[in-house]
C-alpha cells in the first residue's frame, strides 16, 4: 500500500500521458479491494474463533419446548 502511494504521488516529467486518468481509477479500486480483502479476512477469523459455540442449544431442543400447535 505504501509503495502504491509513493508511486502515485511521484512527480512525472511528462504530463501528456494518455493513461494518467486511468491511474486514479486503478488506485481507487486497488484501495477498495485491499480494504475488502482485509475485512473478509477479519470476518473469517472471527467466524473461525466462534466455530462450535453457537448452535448447540438450537440443535438440542424438542418440539414441545417451542409452543407451536401441532395440527
Amino acid at each position: 500500500m505504501v509503495y502504491k502511494l509513493v508511486k502515485y504521488f511521484k512527480p512525472y516529467p511528462n504530463n501528456d500521458n494518455p493513461y494518467l486518468t486511468g491511474r486514479d481509477v486503478l488506485t481507487v479500486f486497488t484501495c477498495a479491494g485491499l480494504i475488502l480483502f482485509i475485512a473478509t479476512f477479519v470476518v473469517g477469523i472471527r467466524c473461525l474463533m466462534d466455530f462450535d459455540k453457537g448452535l448447540l442449544d438450537a440443535k438440542n431442543h424438542d418440539l414441545v419446548d417451542i409452543n407451536i400447535p401441532l395440527v
